[in-house]
């Protein structure tokens, strides 16, 4: 039983780990890193830490990100405006937006 529970716990691990690595690949590949890194400021944009920080405990931080990811938004962290990325597909907008609330 022992042996499944770690087989079971490592997995998951992996499995996370993954999760996390095609999140980074997604985040490359449609150049949010041009704008965002994970632990401080670009320019005006938010790091990802700033943004999991801010929408941590709300219900509907999920569904909001995403919205703002695909129809662009302004006003929260300053001056500067996030462009709309509607051509991301939304499967990609959500594992973002997951490994960012959750990373």
């Amino acid at each position: 039983m022992r042996a499944f529970a770690l087989a079971a716990a490592v997995l998951l691990a992996s499995a996370a780990s993954a999760q996390a690595d095609d999140a980074t690949l997604l985040f490359k590949k449609y150049k949010c890193t041009t704008c965002h890194a994970v632990d401080h400021r670009i320019g005006m944009a938010p790091s990802y830490d700033e943004i999991m920080k801010k929408y941590a405990g709300k219900a509907d931080a999920g569904a909001h990100l995403v919205k703002v990811i695909k129809t662009g938004g302004g006003g929260v962290w300053g001056m500067t405006n996030m462009p709309a990325q509607a051509t991301v597909p939304d499967t990609d907008v959500e594992m973002m937006v997951t490994w960012i609330l959750k990373h």
